[in-house]
Formats: structure tokens, C-alpha cells, sequence
């Protein structure tokens, strides 16, 4: 689920059938099985630990707090309790009325809906903002605008503290769905000795799993002279953070180095989950290139075209009520944050995710 139009509708339909199971999904408690004050003190536990870990690093919230993806009020409530002025804002309509229905605190809590793009609030006009188990569920695109957007609405020297997941725990089904097809779009033919050039590959999911996105399930290369194997290890690059499905493909860039000695080499390109195997020894077949590698390539290689861009894709199955997960890695998430002026305080481990998922909390404070 990629359009924001049906990213609400499906939220929506969630508030209306089953919303308290819509924000906490633990399994027993589908079907309206939530009793609401059990559900509602979660959000008290969730605001109280946030609080210890700002007291540790001499921070806070603060007295005006956004609570983006507010759902029922959860967090909203137990902000508002310890008497924070509180705005919480959600995609989903039905989740907003009913929120505002169940709030214990009206005189401190307000509650908006709105369509998924620009936040309807001021610049700088919170202090500061929580989002726990909301940014896991937005895909990749909408997740950096809404970052940006949360980034935005924090007045300088203001706090957030958001929660996402960075990877599966076990992201690829091994040896099942270790087949792939591999097809050279642009690779150099002669290289001088130690020379870095682009590869650029379009890689199909040729097995029945869809790839998840996981920093360890990259494409690489080995370097070949007469048959044998000269370099094991050369170059890495992960596939797309949106994942491959069963039966699709993705377009990557790899950078290669080529061997120090002159020659006449092939350069095998495979898949490799890393610290389990590459894909060649499971039974999926690799493709190889032929270069030269001379000291007398007097002309520099032309860099790759710029990468095709592929449909967005879901990273997990659908599940039937429309939810999905679309992780976001923690160094990505880091250099996103302090290139808008903000700093990453602290990542916290934690498993607002679900056991499938290594998940974190970030602590970040807008700098300017």
C-alpha cells in the first residue's frame, strides 16, 4: 500500500471494525477482544518509560506535545495526564472521532485528522513530538515526508522521540527463496590494475518468497582468472528498501575494484546473504563478464546511468486487515535527521516491532 488516498482508507476501515486491536495487534486481543482501560494503561507505561529516558539525558517533551498517529488517544491521554498540552493527529477520520470521544482530558487534548501530507500546524509550533507504532506502518516515500514534516513543526531546540523498525530478524527464507536472476545492464570491459568502476544489474526474485529488505541480503562479486577464483570478496550493495517480490525484479548498482594484477578476468556477480551464503552455492546461477584488466586503459570509465526506479513494493505479505511493515535502517534514519539539523541523542532497543522485527526508539533533538 503505497497511495496515501488508500493508506487512509485502510486505517480507516481499521477504526471502524477493530480499533483498539488496529493499534496494539497482539493476536489474542483481535475482534474487539481489548478491554479498555487495559489498553488505555499501556499508553501510560509507554509515556512513563519515554520520560525516564529523557530525565536520564536532562531532557523533555515539554509543555506542548504532538502525538503523531494518535489513533484512539492512547498516548494522547497519558501525556495529557502528567499535564502536557497535547495535539494528537491521525490519518484515519474514525480513529480521530473516537478519540475525541474517549478523551479523559478534553480541556488538554485536541484531536486532528489529516490526508497523510503536510501537517496542518505552524512551523515550530510544538515543543515537542512522540510517535510510537505509527512510522513502522507509512512506506518509504510518505515515512521521509513525514519525518521531515514532524522535523518541521518542532520549535528549535525541541525533542522527538520516534519509534521504527530497522530490519527483520529473519529477512530471507534460506535455501528456498535463494534463487535469483541476474541480468548485466552496463559493466566496464577493461579496467587499469586497482581501478573502481559501476556495475549496474537488474536482479530477479526468481523463487516463490518475496525479499524482504535486510542490510544482509546484498548483491556482490568475485573476481575469476582461468576458471579460478582470484578474489572471493570484492564489492557489496543491499537491494532496494522496498524489497523484491516473488517474480519481480530491481535494478541495483554495484561498485567494483578490479585485481591488482594486469590480466584477463571474469567478474561473477552473485546474491549473498551474508554470514549464511551466496546464492551459486544453493543452486541459483550467477553471471560472469569478461574484463581486461591492463595498466595501459588510458581513458577513465563512464560512470553508470542513473538508477531505474522501481515500483514500490510491500516488504512483508499483506496481511488481511491491510496492515504492513516497512522498516527503516537505524544509520539511515541517523544521517536523514542530521542532514535537517537535528541530532540523534539516543537510539533505544525495543520491541514495539513484534518479535519478527528489530525495532528502536529514537531520541532526537532539532538543533536550529
Amino acid at each position: 500500500m503505497t497511495d496515501l488516498p488508500g493508506l487512509q482508507a485502510t486505517w480507516d476501515n481499521l477504526g471502524k471494525e477493530d480499533p483498539y486491536w488496529a493499534v496494539l495487534s497482539d493476536p489474542e486481543r483481535r475482534h474487539n477482544q481489548w478491554d479498555h482501560d487495559e489498553f488505555m494503561a499501556t499508553g501510560r507505561r509507554h509515556v512513563e518509560a519515554v520520560s525516564g529516558w529523557l530525565a536520564g539525558l536532562d531532557l523533555e517533551l515539554g509543555g506542548r506535545v504532538l502525538d503523531f498517529g494518535c489513533g484512539l488517544g492512547r498516548l494522547s491521554n497519558a501525556l495529557a495526564e502528567t499535564g502536557c498540552q497535547v495535539v494528537g493527529v491521525d490519518i484515519a477520520p474514525s480513529m480521530v472521532e473516537q478519540a475525541k470521544a474517549m478523551s479523559r482530558f478534553p480541556e488538554r487534548t485536541e484531536f486532528v485528522a489529516y490526508d497523510g501530507r503536510a501537517l496542518p500546524f505552524p512551523d515550530a509550533s510544538f515543543d515537542g513530538v512522540l510517535s510510537l507504532i505509527v512510522l513502522q506502518h507509512i512506506p518509504p516515500l510518505p515515512k521521509v515526508a513525514s519525518l521531515l514534516e514532524l522535523v518541521r513543526v518542532v520549535r528549535p531546540g525541541g525533542v522527538l522521540v520516534l519509534q521504527l523498525p530497522s530490519h527483520r530478524t529473519s529477512p530471507v527464507p534460506v535455501p528456498e527463496g535463494c534463487r535469483a536472476g541476474l541480468e548485466v545492464l552496463s559493466a566496464p570491459t577493461r579496467l587499469r590494475p586497482g581501478q573502481q568502476a559501476a556495475v549496474r544489474v537488474r536482479v530477479s526474485n526468481l523463487s516463490e518468497h518475496s525479499w524482504h529488505f535486510s542490510p544482509n541480503l546484498q548483491l556482490g562479486n568475485h573476481w575469476l582468472a582461468g576458471g579460478a577464483t582470484v578474489v572471493s570478496d570484492d564489492g557489496r550493495t543491499p537491494l532496494p528498501m522496498s524489497g523484491v517480490p516473488a517474480g519481480q525484479s530491481a535494478v541495483v548498482t554495484l561498485t567494483v575494484t578490479a585485481p591488482a594484477e594486469p590480466g584477463d578476468y571474469e567478474l561473477e556477480l552473485d546474491l549473498v546473504l551474508e554470514q549464511v551464503a551466496w546464492f551459486h552455492g544453493l543452486g541459483s546461477a550467477t553471471v560472469r563478464v569478461p574484463v581486461e584488466v591492463s595498466a595501459q586503459v588510458a581513458q577513465p570509465v563512464a560512470p553508470a546511468a542513473a538508477e531505474e526506479v522501481v515500483d514500490e513494493a510491500p516488504l512483508v505479505e499483506p496481511d488481511p486487515s491491510g496492515i504492513e511493515m516497512f522498516p527503516l535502517p537505524a544509520e539511515l534514519f541517523r544521517t536523514l535527521l542530521e542532514h535537517v539539523g537535528c541530532r540523534v541523542v539516543r537510539l533505544v532497543a525495543d520491541e514495539l516491532g513484534g518479535p519478527e522485527w528489530s525495532s528502536y526508539t529514537a531520541v532526537v533533538q532539532r538543533l536550529y
